[in-house]
């Protein structure tokens, strides 16, 4: 008989539990970058995140929402994402400025779900992770790759530090993770074009702490206009 197959000792394997209404625009994401697979685009989310050390200050106070909340913000979220749409300044000031789309663009009316995976993640950079999660408030490592996933759709753009669509030999993988983990360690956070955004409305240059006060402000607009498209959106269906 033939043996199992194995993964190699290079991951570890980590139940995933994401919301069932963010599935729909991951799965198109997936495509978009040609990542193949969840796994490999949960690792690319976090190679990111590893190397830029960005607060999430977008997208982590989601997670401290009602699971209903939650809810309607992950509707909102797919309603807004299209394939294809680069990152530009543009797309994050109507963002910044307007939240997720209105109640009569925001589709179905979806039920409230988890959906379990199984993913693989980077041994190397297990203790990153475990880390990197702790040190951004979250309960569990679930939360963290959420946080990640709804920033990603929100704002889009290519993955370049682990880019979707190229081959990488066992060697080349094996140096990219070295190169994440030491961007790590050097704990050197970088800004990202959000950052930009939020300082060109603002006419200066602002602090790191100045710009996370704006976009806490954008993640409570988007937390309260979701609702009120997810009220209205159920009012016309009834």
């Amino acid at each position: 008989m033939p043996s199992e197959f194995r993964k190699p000792t290079t991951v570890y394997a980590y139940n995933l539990c994401l919301p069932g209404a963010l599935m729909p625009a991951i799965e198109r994401r997936i495509v978009e970058l040609r990542s193949g697979n969840l796994s490999r685009y949960v690792v690319e989310l976090i190679a990111f995140d590893l190397c830029r050390l960005r607060a999430h200050t977008l997208t982590a106070p989601i997670a401290r929402q009602p699971l209903n909340v939650q809810h309607a913000v992950d509707l909102a979220i797919d309603r807004n994402y299209l394939e294809g749409r680069k990152s530009h300044r543009a797309q994050m000031e109507r963002i910044v400025k307007d939240g997720p789309a209105e109640a009569e663009l925001l589709g179905e009316i979806a039920p409230v779900s988890k959906v379990k995976h199984r993913v693989w993640l980077r041994r190397r950079h297990r203790e990153a992770i475990r880390q990197r999660s702790t040190c951004l408030g979250f309960r569990n490592l679930t939360e963290y790759i959420t946080s990640l996933t709804r920033f990603d759709l929100l704002l889009g753009g290519p993955h370049e530090e682990f880019p979707g669509d190229q081959q990488y030999t066992v060697a080349e993988i094996a140096a990219l993770d070295e190169r994440t983990l030491a961007t790590f360690l050097a704990n050197q956070p970088r800004k990202c074009m959000v950052d930009y955004l939020v300082e060109e409305a603002a006419g200066r240059a602002m602090s790191p702490e100045e710009r996370d006060a704006e976009l806490t402000k954008v993640a409570e607009n988007l937390c309260e206009q979701a609702v009120k498209s997810h009220k209205s959106a159920r009012k016309k269906r009834s």
